[in-house]
C-alpha cells in the first residue's frame, strides 16, 4: 500500500446525507478527515463508514459489520473484534 487511503464516507444527520465516494488521499488529508468525523461524531452525526483501513475506522466505530459477497459475517463492537482473533484472521488478514 502506497500510504494513501481508500475512503467512503457517509455522514447521515437532519440535514441529510453528506458522502465522500471512493477518493484516494494523502496521509495528512486522512488524518485530517479524521480529524473532522471524530468532531461530527462528538457532535451526534450519525456516521455509517464503509472503510478498507482497519485501523481508521476503528478510531471511529461503535459497532464493526464484516459484510462478505453481501452476507454479515460478522457484528459486534470493536472490543469484540479486537478479541476475535479467528474472524480477525479470517476476514481481515490481521
Amino acid at each position: 500500500m502506497d500510504g494513501s487511503a481508500l475512503v467512503f464516507v457517509a455522514a447521515i444527520c437532519q440535514a441529510g446525507v453528506r458522502q465522500l465516494n471512493g477518493t484516494r488521499v494523502a496521509p495528512l488529508v486522512v488524518r485530517e478527515m479524521l480529524g473532522q468525523l471524530v468532531r461530527l461524531k462528538q457532535s451526534g452525526v450519525t456516521i455509517l463508514l464503509s472503510e478498507q483501513n482497519l485501523g481508521f475506522a476503528l478510531k471511529l466505530a461503535d459497532r464493526v459489520y464484516i459484510i462478505e459477497k453481501g452476507s454479515i459475517k460478522y457484528q459486534g463492537t470493536p472490543d469484540s473484534l479486537a478479541a476475535d482473533r479467528a474472524t480477525r484472521e479470517a476476514y481481515l488478514m490481521v
